[in-house]
């Protein structure tokens, strides 16, 4: 049986109509909020899937929800997720991609830790191939979470991201909070509430991303290098969803490090936090070396791991 007609039998049990489109919408043909969570429980003990996906997503037809359910179905979370550094999982550390896709940019940062706790990171499935596209960034950090959650044991986490990395780990706070996860603190390397950009930026985009790509060793990735033109498009549809993107305030406390040197590309008038104090509880800004692409790099990583260092001693020792 298509996971299309189990979702049918699935509406049919519950709204009790027997003629049903897999494109209506559930709350136009009887559906009500009470009816929807019963419906996404009854997702969950089918599927397997995280019901928390798909209450936070809304998917309303069956059309969505099947789309979304074969997306879940077609990765394996082997490839995604990195376990970067070995340690106890009682507070975990999670590492979200730039918007490279790559995780070789926070290595440098990563040996510096001190830190018993496991360090993860999660890169992009395209990088081996995978060239499946989002609708939107929330969706894109539902599916990270429901990766995620078949790895951690416990419910208090940090998040760290860079670039659109710091976007991604930002949403996907909000949504393990939601999910009633400690979300210990949330670190940002210079990633931006609202992109201070629009369509104009693609050009000076793809600049950027050809000079990552001459950085991350991309014979480790050979699809990748086979497929440059479509890795290219599927980026900047990656970033389309940040551009996109509409945060909202969460309870979390967050770090944001900015770098002391701005480079053409990354010239705006945005404050001088990112815009990120309106969106969480208590925000601290440090100013550190290097510019937006080398704030992480060995030459320049120190005072970051400094800093970062300090609030783990002054948290978990």
């Amino acid at each position: 049986m298509t996971i299309e007609k189990k979702l049918i039998d699935i509406w049919r049990s519950l709204l009790a109509i027997e003629h049903i489109s897999i494109y209506d919408n559930f709350f136009d043909i009887g559906g009500d909020q009470l009816l929807f969570m019963a419906l996404t429980n009854r997702i969950q003990t089918i599927f397997g899937l995280d019901s928390a996906i798909f209450i936070d997503n809304k998917f309303k037809s069956i059309s969505e929800q099947a789309n979304f359910i074969k997306r879940l179905q077609r990765h394996s979370h082997q490839s995604m997720l990195v376990n970067l550094r070995p340690g106890c999982n009682n507070h975990p550390m999670i590492f979200i991609h730039p918007v490279g896709g790559t995780l070789f940019g926070y290595m440098p940062l990563i040996n510096k830790l001190i830190t018993e706790n496991n360090i993860w990171g999660i890169q992009e499935n395209f990088l081996f191939g995978d060239f499946n596209t989002y609708d939107s960034l929330e969706e894109q950090a539902s599916f990270y979470i429901f990766k995620l959650k078949k790895i951690l044991n416990c419910k208090s986490i940090i998040l760290a991201g860079h670039s659109m990395g710091g976007s991604i780990a930002f949403e996907m706070c909000r949504q393990l909070i939601s999910d009633k996860y400690n979300v210990k603190h949330l670190i940002i390397f210079d990633s931006w509430a609202k992109m201070p950009f629009d369509v104009t930026f693609r050009n000076r985009f793809k600049e950027f991303i050809l000079r990552q790509f001459d950085k991350i060793k991309p014979d480790h990735f050979l699809d990748m290098q086979e497929n440059l033109d479509t890795w290219l498009i599927t980026m900047w549809k990656r970033m389309e969803l940040l551009l996109r993107y509409k945060p909202v305030k969460i309870p979390v406390n967050a770090t944001l490090f900015l770098p002391g040197e701005i480079i053409t590309e990354y010239q705006t008038d945005t404050p001088y936090d990112n815009g990120w104090s309106e969106f969480v509880n208590q925000l601290q800004c440090y100013k550190v070396l290097g510019n937006h692409e080398t704030m992480l790099t060995e030459q320049n990583v120190e005072p970051v791991s400094n800093h970062f260092n300090t609030y783990l001693s002054s948290y978990f020792l």
